[in-house]
């Protein structure tokens, strides 16, 4: 029985002080993996590289883009339309413009063009169009959802 104050005051001291549960409300984690779904939704170019060889480095390409090309929005329907806005900054001619575009596996098609998705994350994403300009060269764009 001599123990007993000592049980007791370790049983306070411990449900005082011990952990409590967390009693915010966990955010629901979005699945961000590459699918059509995911990938639906409208964006902006954010960045463009491009690298001369496979082995090259990639250069920041970004400032010689066109600047009425770089505020456009590309947005992709969940019906697989890819409709193309010219915004911002008028370009001559005007870009607006609609097509049609899929994704399989990490290949988007727009159109007639392809690219590989190198990168999402739901917020944004990157692509790697290869032979640009001369065989063996790629552009690389990265675009941030709106």
């Amino acid at each position: 029985m001599k123990l007993l104050p000592y049980f007791v005051v370790v049983l306070i001291a411990t449900s005082l002080f011990s952990c409590k549960k967390d009693s915010t409300k966990k955010e629901d984690t979005k699945d961000c993996s590459l699918t059509e779904a995911n990938l639906a939704g409208t964006y902006k170019i954010g960045t463009v590289k491009y690298k001369a060889t496979a082995s090259a480095p990639a250069i920041d390409a970004t400032s010689m883009t066109d600047a009425c090309s770089l505020d456009d929005l590309e947005t992709f329907k969940s019906d697989h339309t890819l409709v193309y806005t010219d915004a911002g900054v008028k370009c001559d001619p005007a870009g607006d413009g609609t097509t049609t575009w899929s994704l399989n596996g990490k290949s988007l098609k727009a159109g007639s063009d392809s690219a590989t998705v190198t990168a999402f994350d739901c917020t944004q994403f990157t692509i790697s169009q290869p032979d640009f300009m001369v065989d063996g060269d790629s552009l690389i764009v990265t675009f941030q959802k709106q």
